[in-house]
């Protein structure tokens, strides 16, 4: 496999090209740059309730939406991005990043479609591997993570990964008909150096 620096020149990177972009041989998760195969087998989860899970609405990205990702010449940037996480040869579900209006900060987020994969930590070492990622190798100071109340996994995972609350979005998100609190969650480059000096990876 190409070393990242190079397949990352310019903070750009072709997801047409189905490659490991990172991986944890520690738990087998791996996230790999997304296709249009790939997409066609995560649009029957997104679209099914029991596979989103009960804090996303049913067809929260669309097709459309993730093909005009994989057509953008700057797929990979500060703008946006997404990958899809395998555990070994197992699609699970994605997780991506995009600019939020703040500057140098990119909101984070994860969906493990498969349920069977729920519970595991695939979904906090998929969220770790892609903040190692981003701070590695986009210029951002900060990520953001928003947890809807009531989403104690989500939570969790903020914490174990050296997340900072900062405080409540009111009526933040619109999920399945009422309107939720988001909790908000942030991790400085700083923070990130620390966590990484204290041996915090969010796998124990």
């Amino acid at each position: 496999m190409e070393p990242l620096s190079r397949l990352m020149a310019d903070y750009q990177y072709n997801l047409n090209m189905s490659n490991i972009i990172t991986s944890d041989e520690s738990n087998g998760i791996r996230l790999v740059a997304l296709s249009e195969g790939v997409v066609d087998q995560i649009i029957p989860w997104v679209q099914s309730a029991e596979s989103v899970g009960s804090f996303f609405n049913i067809s929260f990205r669309s097709r459309s939406h993730f093909l005009a990702v994989l057509k953008s010449v700057d797929v990979w940037s500060k703008e946006q991005g997404y990958c899809a996480v395998y555990v070994n040869d197992e699609l699970v579900g994605i997780v991506w990043w995009f600019s939020h209006g703040i500057e140098n900060s990119l909101e984070l987020g994860v969906n493990i479609f498969n349920p069977t994969a729920r519970g595991r930590g695939i979904g906090t070492g998929s969220v770790n591997l892609l903040v190692n990622l981003l701070f590695t190798h986009l210029p951002v100071r900060r990520l953001q993570y928003n947890v809807a109340k009531g989403n104690l996994y989500s939570r969790k995972l903020a914490l174990k990964l050296g997340f900072t609350y900062e405080g409540i979005h009111r009526e933040g998100i619109f999920v399945r008909g009422s309107w939720l609190d988001l909790e908000l969650y942030s991790i400085l480059r700083r923070d990130f150096h620390e966590r990484n000096r204290m041996g915090i990876t969010g796998n124990s």
